[in-house]
């Protein structure tokens, strides 16, 4: 005993087809879009770290921190592991107004401090 078709589901079936051929020739004939270009880590930590400041007391911007402090403080976290990264974390620091500075005593053990520049009101 041969079936017959369902009259009622071809119709639809076939205008399925139809819709998908034509949304795939319009995907297919727009020029491929770049996609935005994601924010650099630096951005990022520097983001964080003027955001940190912000949120600082005067006197607490008059201190030195270690790179350690800096990192915990201000929340950075790196791309690929928990810790993020010494390289970048200077680079930010330093575009957001740092300077470093080592303690070169046998008691400082040779350790770098990162200072606030001197604020210009």
């Amino acid at each position: 005993m041969k079936q017959q078709p369902h009259h009622v589901l071809e119709p639809t079936l076939r205008q399925q087809i139809e819709k998908l051929k034509a949304e795939t020739l319009e995907l297919n004939s727009k020029p491929p879009t770049r996609p935005t270009k994601p924010i650099s880590l630096i951005d990022h930590y520097t983001n964080q770290i003027t955001t940190w400041v912000a949120s600082m007391a005067a006197i607490q911007r008059q201190r030195t921190y270690t790179l350690e402090e800096i990192i915990a403080l201000a929340g950075l976290k790196g791309h690929f592991r928990s810790r993020a990264s010494n390289q970048f974390t200077g680079e930010a620091l330093r575009i957001s107004g740092f300077t470093s500075k080592r303690n070169w005593t046998n008691s400082g053990r040779n350790k770098r401090y990162w200072k606030l520049k001197k604020e210009t009101t």
